[in-house]
């Protein structure tokens, strides 16, 4: 499944004339094919929007430039509120298997040197990068086995080294492609785990342990046809809402009542592509989170 995320991809920075750093992606070879901006959201929240910005990368600026040739993972982006500057994760195969990784855009114009999160001999995929206010990092991944399994690690302000992994997932509990948020000291991580013919879609709360709550289900395989059904959380101005593909051209979405700690029935958000057209899959669905987004935000 993992395979399916795993684009060719390069990452570089700009600054612009504005004190915040912003992150390019192109997914092709040698960095010529369109970019994708990664900045601040559009009414200056730090919520990350997308946009298709120039043709060419300055390589001076790329990180993991030969991470498709590796056989790397896709990369995550959170943007440091503190820093001003976007931080990565991204699972590094190391020649025996893959590991999860992360970099961030230094003061100094340059990416840091890769900081190695696990260190095992089993599969860690897909990770999730969360930076609140203050600068924690939060990172959440799965790890495949038998069951596959959901990790978090994170790693608090002021200090050089990261938590000690923590299983989210029960230890005879499946979990895989997480997603993961802080709001009011709570962590929350969803993810997607097999239930008969499709799948759950399941939120597990940080509370002393990790409370798990399975807010939906969906017979939908994915975009794909891979079972990956791009299970997303969510949280803005207090509001916090989970997301995923339930079918063709369906985003389907929770919003989690805070008074009652109780997910709300899940409603829907069409969206339309054009392959004809230049349109793919995937920016239409992003263009429906946007749209998820206002929703929430309106009610």
């Amino acid at each position: 499944m993992n395979s399916s995320r795993s684009l060719s991809w390069f990452l570089a920075v700009c600054l612009f004339l504005v004190p915040l750093a912003v992150a390019e992606v192109s997914v092709g070879e040698d960095g010529i094919h369109p970019g994708i901006l990664f900045a601040g959201g559009d009414d200056g929240s730090g919520v990350p929007t997308f946009d298709i910005i120039r043709t060419h990368l300055d390589p001076g600026l790329i990180l993991n430039a030969t991470g498709d040739a590796n056989g790397d993972g896709a990369p995550a982006f959170g943007m440091n509120s503190v820093t001003g500057a976007p931080e990565v994760v991204w699972a590094w195969w190391d020649g025996n298997d893959h590991e999860i990784v992360v970099s961030r855009w230094l003061e100094t114009g340059q990416w840091s040197e890769w900081e190695i999160l696990t260190d095992n001999d089993v599969e860690d995929f897909d990770p999730s990068i969360s930076i609140d206010g203050q600068g924690t990092r939060r990172v959440s991944w799965w790890r495949a086995g038998t069951p596959d399994q959901v990790w978090f690690t994170e790693q608090s302000v002021g200090t050089d080294s990261w938590s000690g992994e923590e299983r989210v997932t029960l230890v005879v509990e499946a979990g895989l492609l997480p997603s993961v948020i802080e709001q009011s000291g709570l962590v929350r991580v969803a993810y997607q785990r097999q239930a008969g013919e499709g799948s759950e879609i399941v939120v597990s709360t940080r509370e002393g342990g990790w409370q798990a709550s399975v807010i939906s289900a969906t017979s939908y395989a994915g975009p794909a046809g891979d079972g990956d059904i791009d299970v997303q959380i969510h949280v803005r101005d207090g509001k916090i809402w989970t997301d995923w593909v339930d079918g063709d051209g369906v985003l389907a979405f929770s919003v989690l009542d805070a008074q009652t700690d109780t997910w709300s029935t899940p409603q829907t958000e069409p969206y339309f592509y054009d392959p004809g057209l230049g349109e793919t899959e995937y920016w239409e669905r992003e263009g429906a989170r946007v749209r998820i987004r206002r929703r929430v935000s309106n009610q």
